[in-house]
């Protein structure tokens, strides 16, 4: 890719945007959408869009969006986990303190980062229970008494972040399967999180089940009926 110069025509007179430009090489990742049945993004698309014009809603999300890209594109699993939990942390607090006042400030800083994020994933119908095919995860949590996938990847991420000499050993220990399903998994709290705020109702693609084929795609779970 190269360098671009963004500008605007403003009554015929064009305003150029001299700043330096995010750009990186292109690469393929893995992400939510719905290759073979996309008939529904362009609807999320628009609310997205709208959203980012909402001064209540516009400089959280797009902060949100850069860490989902940043973690989708990390160079190893370790940044990726991290990254995005920091976007799962962030939307947690526009939707829990910001918009949908669930919690005060003092009350969200005293539950921590595990139980905010149980919260707002609960309040979009996001299932936190460890999906049964991460066998990996569980297996290697299950001494750092992880209850659930939140609270796995939470404690990934902190062993990660509060690195020790038992924290990387314990690390090690966990094995690269264990933290390339971790790193998907939260990567989809996200990715299913930012769908919720758009009010997305249709498809989207399982990015932790890694053996799916192209089409295998499921209803985002807030869209299904009982």
């Amino acid at each position: 890719m190269g360098p671009v110069l963004p500008f605007a025509d403003i009554d015929g007179m064009p305003l150029f945007v001299f700043s330096p430009s995010r750009l990186t090489t292109w690469q393929n990742v893995e992400s939510w959408f719905p290759r073979l049945k996309p008939k529904d993004a362009g609807a999320a698309f628009n609310r997205f869009h709208q959203l980012l014009q909402d001064p209540d809603w516009g400089d959280g999300l797009r902060h949100a969006i850069e860490w989902y890209v940043d973690a989708n594109t990390a160079d190893t699993l370790e940044s990726s986990i991290v990254k995005a939990q920091v976007g799962l942390e962030l939307l947690a607090w526009l939707i829990l303190v910001d918009r949908h006042e669930c919690k005060s400030k003092t009350m969200y800083r005293h539950d921590g980062a595990a139980k905010n994020l149980e919260d707002m994933l609960s309040l979009f119908r996001i299932p936190v229970a460890f999906p049964v095919h991460l066998e990996h995860l569980k297996s290697g949590t299950a001494a750092w008494s992880a209850e659930n996938g939140v609270h796995a990847i939470v404690k990934v991420r902190n062993h990660i972040i509060h690195s020790t000499s038992v924290k990387r050993r314990e690390l090690a220990t966990l094995g690269k399967m264990a933290k390339l399903e971790a790193k998907h998994l939260g990567l989809q709290y996200l990715e299913l999180s930012l769908l919720a705020i758009i009010e997305y109702i249709g498809a989207y693609s399982d990015r932790t089940r890694f053996n799916r084929f192209l089409g295998q795609d499921q209803v985002v779970p807030w869209g299904m009926t009982s």
